[in-house]
């Protein structure tokens, strides 16, 4: 029934979007603080800190999170001690995997410090975050048992109260170390989504599995790891080619540029998130169970599009609107330059939204070369755009190389699935994308006529994209009570 379809995927996006979306603002309100104490440079040590640690945990956790929720979820299903073994495998091949990666990563801090961050005096700074990697990668292992066996609103409850600890942890620190409080302002985050992590599994109850031989350790290793690295390879890859682009607009440009960046990078970030959360968590597992029927599959992947636009396209034409007082209210006024940059960025996020499902179809249906190859041509155009574009346009090369690599990534994927599944865009689909670019690209023109007037009809026009998309998605969702009494009216 078309209904339930919409129904399942808007009461997951309300709780992982509604998540996601706490997770979002009380970060802010963190990067907020550290924007205002330390300045651009300050802000743009701790994004490339940030990414440093999240590409070792990614290139150390090998995919093993996602695989992981594979394997938890199918092994809710079977019968017997099934899912008690697949979590102590998960639970040792994870802690494994975090303490190497942890040793390596400190016995490299010299090389990435002088390398990445291009200052060999942060060499000790760097090691440090082979402590929040090791953190990072444990809680994955938590993540992904939580997501396997369905607890969403557990999910839902330990990102949220993580980053508000983390949040007020950490303008506590910068208040009191000032500049010195960067290396923990970055550790606490996985701290405390280690913490509410184990807080949340212990609530599963103890894994009573009797002893598993070593082999049947390894051979269940050896499945999670294959599952995994098509999922490793692109967060690596996606993760590397961020982190390079942070470094050429830090050597070319300066750290306060990079700081520019990393404003308008969050603030992007926390908006899309919003959607690829709830992605993450349901769409995914629902996808793999019908992908073997095409025709169902093709027509979750339009809905699952359909949804995330509606939702996305009112609230990235309002932050359009406002975007020059968001960042200062956000950061400072100090942060100018980063209205530009978030402005033209708007446009790769919703070619992102529209493609982002496609990839998973990828990732799903067993074409995980397919999947890899789509990422790493989409990253490679990233670097290569900004790489070729910083001398002639600034800052705002980034945005231009983010917009070029969704718009890339739109066309490959489309192609490898309309092969996979026999999809194809529905009209309603297309006409969405095609409107929602055309507001975005009349707001951005209108602020450089007038500011006030782009913001006053970008508000208009995001409310009545609001309305719309309340109207539809009830619709469609078939929506119970009061609230689908007023839509039907």
């Amino acid at each position: 029934m078309p209904g339930n379809s919409y129904r399942t995927i808007l009461k997951s996006t309300f709780i992982m979007g509604g998540a996601s979306f706490a997770n979002g603002l009380l970060g802010l309100m963190r990067n907020k603080v550290a924007a205002l104490m330390l300045g651009p440079a300050g802000l743009g040590y701790i994004g490339i800190y940030l990414n440093l640690m999240q590409a070792g945990a990614i290139l150390t956790a090998f995919g093993t999170s996602p695989a992981g929720a594979r394997q938890v979820a199918v092994a809710v299903e079977a019968e017997g001690d099934e899912i008690a073994r697949v979590r102590k495998a998960l639970f040792w091949c994870s802690l494994l995997l975090a303490l190497i990666g942890a040793l390596v990563f400190a016995l490299l801090r010299q090389p990435i410090a002088t390398l990445l961050v291009h200052d060999a005096t942060r060499a000790e700074e760097v090691g440090w975050l082979a402590v929040g990697l090791f953190l990072t990668v444990a809680a994955g292992s938590q993540q992904a048992l939580l997501t396997g066996m369905r607890k969403i609103a557990d999910f839902g409850r330990m990102t949220v109260l993580s980053s508000l600890f983390s949040a007020l942890g950490g303008v506590a620190i910068l208040v009191w170390l000032g500049p010195k409080g960067i290396l923990p302002f970055i550790l606490i985050g996985p701290l405390f989504l280690f913490l509410f992590g184990h807080w949340y599994v212990a609530k599963l109850g103890r894994n009573r599995v009797a002893a598993m031989p070593l082999r049947e350790l390894a051979s269940r290793w050896k499945g999670l790891l294959n599952v995994g690295l098509s999922f490793a390879v692109v967060g690596i890859v996606g993760l590397l080619g961020l982190l390079a682009i942070r470094s050429l607009i830090q050597s070319r440009l300066g750290p306060d540029a990079l700081g520019q960046f990393q404003a308008a990078w969050l603030v992007s970030t926390t908006t899309i998130g919003l959607v690829l959360s709830a992605m993450a968590t349901d769409y995914m597992p629902r996808l793999a169970a019908m992908i073997a029927d095409r025709p169902a599959a093709a027509k979750l992947v339009n809905d699952q599009i359909e949804v995330a636009l509606l939702i996305v396209g009112p609230v990235m034409v309002a932050l359009l609107a406002i975007a020059p007082w968001l960042m200062t209210i956000l950061y400072s006024a100090r942060f100018t330059e980063a209205v530009g940059v978030f402005q033209l960025q708007v446009f790769g996020d919703i070619l992102r939204v529209a493609g982002w499902p496609l990839g998973l179809v990828l990732a799903v249906s067993g074409a995980g070369r397919g999947f890899m190859l789509v990422e790493t041509l989409a990253t490679v155009v990233f670097v290569l755009s900004v790489f070729i574009l910083l001398p002639y346009f600034g800052i705002k090369a980034a945005a231009l190389g983010y917009d070029a690599m969704y718009l890339g990534y739109l066309i490959a994927a489309m192609c490898a699935v309309r092969r996979q599944i026999g999809f194809r865009w529905t009209r309603h689909v297309l006409m969405q994308i095609a409107v929602i670019l055309f507001v975005a690209l009349g707001v951005v023109w209108l602020h450089s006529q007038s500011p006030l007037g782009a913001a006053l009809t970008g508000l208009c026009i995001a409310a009545g994209m609001a309305f719309y998309a309340l109207v539809r998605l009830g619709s469609k969702a078939e929506l119970p009570g009061w609230v689908g009494q007023l839509v039907r009216r």
